[in-house]
């Protein structure tokens, strides 16, 4: 009796648990239906809802931080775009000055085996006639044009073809050789010189005898007084580069060490015939920049920026200094530098040149854990391709509410140091992975939902501003809980001055 008890006893046991097991069964299809209000694994744009319709979930809401700890414990992968290229960095107007000036003194250089032209009115007639005391005829004259350059006039002839006679106010026929064709009062009110010096040298009083400025002392000619003059009196003059004429100022004269432009041809008077020094004064690391010569005559200089010049900014207000070896010095003021070019990588980004999206949840709570990090060492670095990668700063948002991220993140390049423009970049995202059922129905089961759509491109209106579109992936898990994520991060090249930092 007792052992037929016991077995009627266990045998009723064994059937309750089967019919437990079969109400379980029973009950499946309907959570399953309940949970497909969103299409798992959807790309951007999948239905809202968390799934969990009917079904009871944790009553202990998650910390910010429980729900990043349980998001770092999946596995993911870390996905990097192709490089998008910056086509419109040429815009940033410095830069697109700085190399329209290039392009022309470039340009200049390049004419025809002649000798590149002065500016209109800036040389001496042709004929030889000079102020008082002049050369006699056949003789090249202290104002004429060394250059080849055009008539006095302010005409133009062909390149080395000599000008006929003419006078630089225009209107007078030449005299006849060795005569004076004007007074030096006539010729003091032609066309402002294109020499320069220092400002605080005392101005030339006009045509001088052959005595020279005593050495180390900047002459000074004034602006009303003519070419013809200043070379006259012996003074150093500057009056084109390459072509391109020159003034008491000219931002136009722009100084590279950028081999496809570092050549510069300075033509003037008065430089003597025995090699000096030519360099550029500004606020150069240290004051100023030696010139390669490349040749020396008394109306021409060949120079050469040192091609190795690096760890030096673009200059905006630099002057050539001429230091011929048996007269003064002069000076070219008002001149620009353009350094040599470099693209690198970005290792860091101002938290502060980022403004981040804001973002709501299917609740109708914002989003509010937000982590930025530069360089990134976010929830993505331990899924990344390559731990040799270097990402200026990234992004990690995390939620335990589903959020469709609407709205943009904006990255600024503006206050990066001058020169700099950036010129590329990738768009590196991580995607989580939900954990796998098991064997058996009371494992708890996880389902995922994507929304939105990873992208980025250069603002359309700012080649300076970085536009990045956001997606996130929602984990839907009934028992455990849910969890959210979005991160991303960028890597990005920029191009400027060789060997400087670019932030400042």
């Amino acid at each position: 009796m007792t052992y037929s008890i016991s077995t009627n006893s266990g045998w009723l046991k064994h059937f309750a648990i089967c019919l437990f097991v079969l109400a379980l069964l029973f009950a499946w299809p309907d959570r399953v239906s309940a949970q497909a209000t969103g299409t798992a694994g959807a790309s951007a744009g999948t239905p809202q809802g968390q799934g969990d319709a009917g079904v009871t979930k944790p009553q202990k809401k998650r910390t910010p931080q429980e729900v990043e700890e349980a998001i770092r414990k999946k596995k993911g992968n870390f996905k990097k775009s192709p490089k998008i290229k910056n086509t419109r960095w040429k815009d940033d107007p410095e830069v697109a000055a700085l190399l329209a000036a290039l392009e022309e003194l470039k340009a200049g250089k390049s004419k025809t085996g002649s000798k590149p032209k002065g500016s209109s009115g800036d040389s001496t007639n042709a004929g030889g006639s000079t102020p008082s005391g002049g050369t006699t005829a056949g003789t090249n004259p202290a104002g004429a044009n060394p250059a080849g350059g055009g008539n006095p006039s302010g005409g133009k002839t062909s390149a080395g073809t000599p000008t006929q006679p003419g006078t630089p106010g225009g209107g007078t026929p030449a005299a006849t050789a060795g005569k004076s064709s004007m007074s030096v009062a006539t010729m003091a009110t032609a066309r402002a010189p294109v020499a320069v010096t220092a400002p605080a040298a005392p101005p030339s009083s006009g045509p001088s005898s052959s005595s020279s400025p005593a050495l180390g002392r900047v002459s000074a000619v004034q602006p009303s007084v003519s070419n013809v003059v200043a070379c006259a009196t012996k003074a150093v003059m500057i009056q084109n580069i390459n072509g391109v004429g020159t003034g008491m100022t000219n931002p136009k004269i722009v100084f590279s060490p950028d081999p496809q432009y570092d050549d510069y041809r300075i033509s003037g008077c008065n430089f003597g015939q025995s090699q000096g020094q030519v360099y550029l004064n500004g606020p150069f690391k240290a004051g100023q920049v030696q010139m390669q010569i490349q040749s020396w005559t008394d109306t021409e200089i060949e120079v050469k920026v040192a091609p190795n010049l690096t760890g030096e900014p673009d200059q905006n207000n630099v002057a050539l200094v001429i230091a011929p070896s048996a007269n003064a010095p002069a000076r070219l003021q008002g001149c620009k530098f353009y350094a040599m070019r470099q693209e690198v990588t970005l290792s860091r980004f101002p938290q502060a040149q980022v403004t981040l999206a804001s973002i709501v949840d299917d609740a109708g709570a914002p989003v509010t854990s937000v982590k930025y990090s530069s360089p990134y060492n976010g929830i993505g670095r331990q899924d990344q391709q390559s731990a040799n990668e270097t990402f200026a700063g990234g992004i990690d948002r995390f939620n335990e509410t589903r959020f469709n991220p609407q709205g943009t993140d904006v990255w600024d390049f503006s206050t990066l140091a001058p020169g700099f423009v950036p010129t590329q970049f990738s768009l590196g995202h991580w995607n989580g992975q939900c954990a796998e059922g098991g064997s058996s129905v009371l494992v708890d089961d996880d389902t995922i939902y994507t929304d939105g759509q990873w992208s980025a491109q250069w603002d359309p209106g700012n080649p300076k501003r970085l536009i990045v579109s956001l997606a996130e992936w929602h984990c839907h898990a009934t028992y455990s809980g849910d969890t959210s994520n979005s991160s991303y991060a960028l890597d990005v090249q920029v191009s400027g001055p060789a060997g400087v930092n670019p932030w400042p």
